[in-house]
Parts: C-alpha cells; structure tokens; sequence
C-alpha cells in the first residue's frame, strides 16, 4: 500500500480538528469580550431628574357637574414618567394639598 504526502492517519484528523475547534472557540470568547469592553459603556444608565407637584383642582366634567381632584403638575391624570431599566430617577416633590399621596 502507497501513501501519499498528504494523506492524515485518523488520530492526526482528530487532533488537527480539535486545535482548529479550540482556537476558534477562543478566538469567539476573545471577541465577545472586547465587544463587552468596547461597546458595554454604550448602554449605562441614565439619570433622570424632575419636579412633580401636587395641588387640589376643581375640574368641570360636564356643563352642571365639578369635581375636587388632584392634579401632578396641573394635569389628570398626572404625567406619565419616561425611563428605562436601570435608570436613576430623581423625583422632587411639593405636596402642596393637605393630604398624604402615593405615587405608582
């Protein structure tokens, strides 16, 4: 039987695609990591800052009908708050009624 040059014996195959395997797995494990080094900054939190007032309203529903309510910043509902995970929100607020509030 004749070998050729270039013909691999079954171990030498084997060994040869487990290097090949290996460096590319770390070759992917290196890049993911500078992704997250480079691109990881990208996606920080932000903080969010803004002042929310409390003032009892008297709102007309219809012609002949008021209703005493309570009105964030003027407005009922109150306004809606615009953030994302993580963010740090600063809210200050000036309770300017006679009652305790819970704000959800």
């Amino acid at each position: 039987m004749t070998v050729s040059k270039n013909s691999y014996t079954r171990a030498e195959r084997t060994s040869s695609q487990k290097k090949r395997n290996r460096f590319i797995r770390s070759l992917a494990t290196l890049l993911l990591a500078a992704g997250t080094l480079l691109f990881g900054g990208l996606t920080s939190a932000a903080e969010r800052e803004m002042t929310l007032t409390i003032d009892e309203m008297v709102i007309t529903v219809a012609s002949d009908l008021d209703y005493k309510v309570f009105a964030f910043n003027g407005q009922v509902p109150g306004p809606l708050i615009r953030a994302k995970e993580g963010d740090d929100l600063i809210i200050h607020v000036h309770n300017n009624t006679s009652t305790s509030h819970t704000i959800h």
